[in-house]
């Protein structure tokens, strides 16, 4: 009975030791569980913690990089135009001659007097009359001189004789040519000048008139024939009196008639 009693006490102490051993096992078991859950969650922390600035990174890193620009398309080279052809410049019209006296005349006289500044010369009428004791017609042209005629006698003068000598040889060549028939050119030249009174008084300033005769008869080269050479050649010449009175004793000494 008391061996029985002896091996049951020492049956019990064997199960105390393994129930003991067995508790340990458990509870460093659970110490083990706890323990792992705690670095999961840890891990799981940190993996959050680190995936914004992930995030942070990739998208910095993804603006960083630029976008790869797109190769532009060869652009087609535009064709080239066809260079217009010149046009043909129309030749003037030839302007029809006059065929009459007067139209010759005012022909004439505008070519010489319309070419100045009226300031200087200014045609006032164009006339083709018969006159007693001429087989054809007078031209007589009528001219208006500013009244700086007056006060610059010598220029104003020469001015004169030079357009009436161009005006005689245009109308002596016409004649030759056939184209007119008249019986002389009788130049007028109007102006405002103060008389001897001091008053403004519109006249003549001077007239010169050449037969067709004598016209036909002059080498009209500017050489051989001068523009102070016309008086000697008209049937008359007349100067106003102040006109007259005014010009240099050289320039006077010049004209002849």
């Amino acid at each position: 009975m008391l061996k029985l009693v002896k091996k049951e006490k020492k049956k019990a102490g064997c199960l105390s030791r393994i129930f003991k051993v067995f508790s340990y096992f458990c509870v460093a078991i659970v110490i083990l569980a706890f323990i792992g859950t705690v670095n999961k969650r840890s891990s799981e922390d940190t993996a959050a913690r680190d995936e914004p600035n992930a995030q942070v990174e990739q998208t910095t890193s993804e603006e960083k990089t630029p976008a790869p620009t797109k190769t532009p398309k060869p652009t087609k080279t535009p064709k080239p135009t066809a260079t217009p052809k010149p046009t043909k410049t129309p030749k003037p019209m030839a302007t029809p001659e006059p065929d009459t006296l007067q139209g010759w005349a005012e022909s004439v006289a505008n070519s010489v007097y319309g070419s100045y500044d009226p300031k200087y010369s200014d045609l006032i009428s164009v006339t083709c009359e018969q006159m007693l004791g001429e087989d054809a017609p007078m031209i007589q042209l009528d001219v208006k001189y500013p009244d700086t005629f007056m006060r610059k006698n010598d220029d104003r003068m020469g001015g004169f004789l030079y357009n009436a000598k161009e005006v005689n040889e245009k109308f002596a060549n016409l004649a030759k040519e056939g184209k007119i028939v008249y019986g002389s050119v009788n130049i007028v030249a109007h102006t405002t000048y103060l008389d001897k009174y001091g008053n403004e008084s519109d006249g003549m300033a001077a007239s010169i008139r050449v037969k067709a005769s004598e016209a036909a008869k002059v080498n009209w080269d500017i050489r051989n024939f001068t523009a102070e050479m016309m008086p000697g050649i008209a049937v008359s010449f007349g100067i106003n009196p102040i006109i007259r009175d005014g010009l240099s004793l050289e320039y006077y000494s010049k004209i002849r008639y």
